[in-house]
């Protein structure tokens, strides 16, 4: 079967769809001795239904529990028997299994996950099994008062939108979910037009296309996400209350543009600065000059409608004031002096090192490539990705702070041992 309309993105990154509909996009590195492979569907928390949030994870879990031709077993061990190094994770808008291995046994590893996702068993038993390791995995994150602080965080920010869910759901939804929601969900939202693979390693596209061209056909719903508004909320708080805590945990920030938006670069060069590495401001000023926490960091996430940044911290309960009128005070500097020359140099220099290293990684390069698809992301090339960076200046730092980092707009999330709380 010939490669349809097959586009040349570089020298070693080509794109094609196949015949059932689905896309393909790999990046041949012929020097590498290993290959990575990801079967990624366009759906994750964000498109499902509140009554069962959490069940884009129940499918990413159940289909490794066993196909009409394997069991989950006989997954494990033939694809462990081939040398591959498998695993599986649910994003907000997304859901992914990739495996490593040996290019020599790429295809049979390919054709198992293959039918793990067009002919999977869904067996009752198995589902019942899986949902209590969720529900593990539920409370596991609820004792974790950071995860929690940040869960908080993005049901306020992403009120009364489709990203207000958690990605693991909640105990009732879980339960709530039986075999044939699960069963309609995968026939709906995993159809080819919302499949598509991304490859790295020592294979030729042409070859690669045949292995993937397999024929598998699942009829279902296209995904859109145009058109999904997100609200922007601000100075909205939630509390969260749990006992025997020895820190309170902070969370802070603000909607953002999205990931293809244009500040995106300079929001990334500006995160960094306040919160990233030892040398970051805010580390400097609250753990190294003050000695007033022990983590804190900032951060950014985009998706292809929306993003967040914002800024965490941990400390005793006395000290949350004094970090937050430090915070508030570097963040009104951030947004009335420019960057100096050195300091832009060295942000600079820390992302692009980033960059490197996660390019140089096969996951990183699998990531980066699918990414472009996910997003609608045309910065695929590595150099392409450094003269973005390369490019952003003081001044466009200085838009983003005040833009997205206005301390009286935050949101706030807490979480902390005393039954109530405020600030």
């Amino acid at each position: 079967m010939k490669e349809k309309k097959r586009i040349k993105i570089s020298q070693r990154i080509s794109k094609a769809h196949l015949d059932n509909g689905s896309i393909l996009i790999g990046e041949e590195i012929d020097y590498l001795h290993s290959f990575i492979f990801g079967i990624y569907v366009k759906t994750g928390s964000d498109n499902e239904p509140v009554e069962h949030n959490g069940i884009s994870h129940i499918v990413e879990h159940i289909l490794f529990k066993g196909t009409k031709k394997r069991t989950a077993e006989e997954i494990a061990l033939e694809i462990e028997s081939l040398g591959g190094l498998m695993n599986a994770y649910t994003a907000r808008d997304h859901t992914c299994f990739y495996v490593k291995s040996m290019p020599k046994n790429f295809p049979k590893i390919f054709n198992i996950l293959q039918e793990m996702i067009y002919q999977p068993l869904i067996d009752s038993k198995e589902l019942k099994k899986e949902k209590n390791v969720i529900l593990e995995e539920i409370k596991s994150a609820y004792d974790d008062p950071e995860d929690l602080a940040f869960q908080n965080f993005n049901e306020i920010i992403f009120k009364n939108s489709r990203f207000e869910k958690s990605i693991l759901g909640t105990e009732r939804s879980v339960k709530k979910t039986k075999r044939e929601h699960v069963i309609r969900y995968i026939e709906k939202y995993y159809s080819n037009k919302n499949i598509f693979y991304s490859y790295a390693g020592p294979v030729s596209f042409s070859d690669a296309f045949r292995i993937f061209n397999d024929g598998n056909k699942r009829n279902g719903e296209q995904i859109n996400r145009d058109n999904r508004n997100v609200p922007d909320h601000k100075n909205k708080f939630k509390y969260g209350f749990k006992e025997s805590l020895q820190q309170y945990h902070v969370v802070m920030g603000s909607k953002t543009g999205n990931a293809t938006s244009d500040d995106r670069h300079a929001l990334m060069m500006l995160v960094s600065i306040l919160g990233a590495g030892m040398s970051s401001r805010l580390f400097r000023i609250l753990r190294e000059k003050n000695g007033l926490v022990y983590t804190v960091y900032s951060f950014s996430e985009m998706f292809l409608e929306v993003g967040t940044t914002g800024i965490y911290f941990a400390c005793n309960e006395k000290n949350i004031r004094k970090n937050l009128e430090i915070i508030k005070k570097q963040l009104l500097k951030i947004r009335n002096v420019k960057v100096t020359k050195d300091e832009m140099e060295k942000v600079k220099n820390q992302i692009l090192t980033n960059l490197a290293v996660n390019y140089d990684s096969l996951s990183g390069r699998m990531g980066l490539i699918a990414r472009s698809e996910l997003y609608n992301d045309d910065s695929i090339k590595f150099d392409q990705i450094i003269s973005s960076f390369e490019k952003v200046t003081s001044n466009q730092i200085l838009e983003a702070a005040n833009k997205y980092f206005q301390f009286e707009a935050f949101n706030f999330s807490i979480v902390g041992s005393k039954e109530d709380f405020t600030l």
